[in-house]
């Protein structure tokens, strides 16, 4: 049974005709960098993962820190054009 109360963020993003997932999960005990963990992974048009070898990774000690670092990877993964609205 899953915990209801576990921390996971996720967001599908689409850049041209490459879609990626971005996870932010609470993994279940202490890895060196953090108890946080960031993913990026490749999906299909439906939003489901289609390779579970991540494009990138990175970790963190709290959830401010992860919250933080999950926005600033979507942003990354984010369209040239969207990045510069951002920008603006």
């Amino acid at each position: 049974m899953q915990n209801e109360n576990r921390f996971h963020l996720m967001t599908n993003i689409t850049r041209g005709d490459r879609r990626f997932r971005v996870s932010t999960v609470l993994l279940p005990t202490m890895h060196s960098g953090g108890q946080y963990e960031t993913m990026v992974f490749a999906t299909d048009a439906q939003g489901e993962v289609t390779d579970w070898g991540e494009l990138m990774m990175d970790r963190y000690e709290t959830e401010a820190e992860a919250r933080a670092g999950h926005e600033a990877v979507c942003a990354d993964f984010q369209p040239d054009e969207a990045a510069a609205e951002l920008a603006v």
